[in-house]
């Protein structure tokens, strides 16, 4: 399918209509892998210009009593997250019921391809279109509400994670409890060298049998059938009677879709998509009380490089709502913890953030508190107003009335502070040895990052930029220069003077083509200093100037 987009995206289209999953519900991650041989073959798209996609689905967000299909809901965020790296590229998921009529439903489809605003989703239901909006929720226990119990078995799949480790403690801080770690890495091997993540885990298992309660820890991949139910048989012959799953396990996302493998795509979708499949048709027979599920702030807001982890976690968040027995199954959106976890490894407290990160004392608490709720999925949190008002044309959902008030007030509070602080004006310092480009960019560089100085040789990452803020910087600078930036350039020249260098040069190729042959006595393409600049191929290329064939045969030396 891939190699077919690909193919028709050179004519230049303006829409694509996807509706290979509608009326279907096929295997969650082939069909989702499927998916994105299709969006990769979009990204790859050498045409200028910008396209409208659209995926048609049906059970996408589960409006009035219709229950959600999980594999749906993770195309429609892995569309978001592409939305997110191509700012030429406008999506839309139109959630429709096939079993209306066929000949009206093609009509409202049509209808929104050429007169609909591609700003939110939508779906179709009783005669009308919903949008999905973001609402404040004060969960509250009911009668029914589950409970730790005595003695029970608890099993945690990412168990011996950072994130794994705390709902350990927490689960044994509430009740004496048996808690099953499940990992992939064996850290009960005598011969594995000493590690600090080692020492932490010996640790944990400590304050746990100091508690009363105790922890066994098995090696596996929740995702391996044979492996989980030979666990869960040893667990149950063993321990006793297996109570309550938190799934815990995941892998991130990383790396734009232009750019990711199927094969790495794949392995962000198995622990949570995969994982969870085994560990719900291994458990039916369980007398289960609460089903957990770690989900991630990303499958609502999204960000850069995250498509596969978007797609994951809206599966889990779809999935909650779903499953129609006795066990609670709840999903958690969380956002980032301050101290443990992903978020920490990659550098993500250290970013500005749409939800405030959570310390580890907060999100135990935020544990406490959803534990007993019936609502699904959740967001704990605090939202910074500012940020989200930053964000907002990113985002696939509306705002309540008084959450989107809120955001204006701030967004206006903040605009005001800027132009308080800067005079009421632009406090740049334009000096005569300045290149027009170079002043032109120092412009746009101080409204999008929102600072009121800055120089030549502030760096993009200095300033507080992060990957939707690279997404809005390209797009000023784009509408000032046009097809002479790449989004990748606000990282390879992240400063104002770079790029700017980087913006003539490519303007003065534009306006004196470079010959493909090579003057009589120049070294051949491609032996010692080659006659033309990949760069300069590549925004031929997409400008349509040159072919990708000619493009190849010139950098091998063919022409």
């Amino acid at each position: 399918m891939g190699p077919a987009i690909g193919a028709a995206l050179t004519h230049g289209p303006t829409h694509v209509v996807d509706a290979a999953s509608w009326g279907r519900d096929d295997d969650p991650e082939t069909t989702l892998l499927g998916h994105f041989t299709v969006l990769k073959a979009i990204s790859a798209r050498t045409t200028s210009g910008a396209l409208r996609f659209c995926a048609v689905a049906d059970h996408v967000y589960g409006v009035g009593d219709d229950i959600a299909r999980p594999t749906h809901r993770a195309l429609a965020a892995m569309l978001a997250g592409l939305a997110h790296e191509d700012p030429d590229l406008d999506v839309l998921v139109l959630d429709v019921d096939p079993a209306d009529d066929p000949r009206g439903a093609a009509v409202r489809v049509a209808e929104q391809l050429t007169v609909g605003s591609y700003r939110y989703d939508r779906t179709w239901w009783d005669g009308s279109w919903y949008e999905q909006q973001l609402e404040d929720a004060l969960p509250t226990a009911g009668e029914d509400q589950p409970v730790v119990h005595r003695d029970g078995v608890y099993v945690i799949t990412g168990g011996t994670g950072d994130l794994g480790l705390e709902v350990a403690r927490w689960l044994a801080a509430r009740e004496q409890v048996t808690i099953v770690l499940i990992g992939r890495t064996d850290w009960t091997d005598a011969a594995r060298p000493e590690s600090p993540h080692g020492l932490k885990i010996r640790e944990y298992l400590a304050a746990i049998a100091a508690s009363g309660s105790r922890a066994q820890m098995y090696a596996g991949d929740v995702a391996d059938r044979a492996r989980m139910a030979e666990i869960l048989d040893e667990v149950r012959r063993d321990l006793g009677v297996v109570r309550g799953v938190f799934h815990c396990a995941g892998l991130a996302g990383e790396g734009l879709a232009i750019s990711k493998s199927e094969a790495a795509f794949a392995a962000t979708l198995r622990p949570k998509i995969g994982g969870f499949g085994v560990i719900d048709d291994l458990t039916r027979s369980d007398d289960l009380d609460v089903l957990v599920l770690f989900s991630s702030v990303l499958a609502l807001f999204g960000d850069v490089g995250q498509t596969d982890y978007m797609a994951a976690n809206a599966y889990l968040d779809a999935i909650s709502t779903r499953r129609a027995s006795r066990t609670r199954v709840m999903s958690i959106n969380w956002p980032a913890w301050a101290e443990v976890g992903m978020a920490v490894r990659f550098g993500v407290t250290s970013q500005a953030n749409t939800v405030v990160p959570l310390t580890t004392a907060e999100a135990m608490r935020c544990l406490d508190d959803l534990f007993g709720s019936w609502l699904t999925p959740l967001l704990p949190g605090r939202l910074d107003l500012q940020e989200l008002g930053r964000r907002l044309d990113r985002v696939r959902f509306r705002l309540n009335p008084a959450l989107q008030r809120a955001v204006d007030e701030r967004l206006r509070a903040a605009t005001s502070t800027a132009a308080g602080s800067s005079g009421g004006g632009s406090a740049l310092v334009m000096h005569e040895e300045y290149t027009p480009t170079e002043r032109q960019l120092l412009v746009i560089w101080a409204d999008v990052l929102q600072v009121p100085t800055l120089d030549l040789f502030d760096t993009f990452s200095d300033l507080g930029g992060q990957s939707f803020l690279a997404i809005q910087l390209y797009k000023a600078i784009n509408r000032a220069f046009p097809g002479l930036v790449e989004v990748a350039d606000v990282y390879s020249f992240p400063t104002v003077e770079q790029m700017a260098a980087q913006i003539d040069k490519k303007s003065l190729a534009q306006a004196e083509p470079r010959t493909a042959h090579p003057e009589p006595g120049a070294p051949e393409a491609g032996a010692g200093d080659s006659t033309v600049e990949i760069s300069d191929l590549i925004s031929q290329v997409k400008a349509g100037r040159t072919s990708i064939d000619d493009a190849v045969r010139i950098m091998i030396g063919e022409e």
